[in-house]
């Protein structure tokens, strides 16, 4: 099994705006739309959301987003997921937060201005390059549902904790804070081997 380690979102906020212009450019292609224009109160849900689904969930809740506004139109909070909205509900984000200006009730990631057209080159790299750190080319474009990337997550958990504990399942489960009974279970279910990490014997003849 292979891991493919990303960047958490939310350690990568200063990168959130070039993710949503990238995704949206990416939707707007493979739904033949042309939506570029996010309302204020969504932007400070996203930068206050703490993505536990990582980059694929960004560009699910874009992307789902997206097919509810006509071409042309705005996304707005009433057209993200259930989850995103009640987090928006639950949390009072345009007074707590302020990362757009009041006065600008509009955010368009891939707006043209002057100084960005003058440095385009530089830009679009510049923009490239953040992209490529945070979604590697070897990540399927296919659809990840949360719970494949809760099941991976836990996976590469556990066998950090054998990795750490060299093999020592009774201490791989208190570093995890779980019972022993249920580490094996997990150990079993996803076919991990503690012994793979136990340290190799050393050679008696040495």
């Amino acid at each position: 099994m292979v891991f493919i380690q990303i960047p958490p979102l939310r350690e990568r906020q200063k990168d959130l705006e070039t993710l949503i212009g990238h995704f949206l450019n990416k939707c707007n292609h493979s739904l033949n739309k042309n939506i570029n224009t996010i309302s204020s109160n969504v932007m400070e849900i996203f930068h206050t959301y703490r993505w536990p689904g990582n980059v694929r969930e960004l560009e699910h809740v874009i992307e789902g987003a997206m097919n509810m506004v006509q071409n042309n139109g705005v996304i707005k909070k009433e057209h993200l997921s259930v989850h995103i909205n009640s987090f928006g509900n639950k949390n009072d984000i345009l007074s707590s937060n302020n990362h757009l200006s009041q006065k600008n009730d509009l955010f368009m990631p891939n707006e043209k201005n002057e100084n960005r057209d003058n440095n385009k080159n530089t830009y679009e790299k510049s923009n490239e390059k953040i992209v490529s750190e945070i979604i590697p080319e070897s990540i399927p474009d296919h659809p990840i549902n949360l719970a494949q990337l809760q099941t991976e997550n836990e996976v590469r958990t556990i066998c950090q904790a054998l990795k750490d504990s060299r093999g020592n399942a009774a201490k791989a489960s208190r570093q995890l804070g779980i019972s022993p009974q249920l580490l094996h279970y997990k150990m079993k279910r996803y076919d991990i081997n503690r012994m793979d990490y136990k340290p190799a014997p050393k050679n008696s003849s040495e």
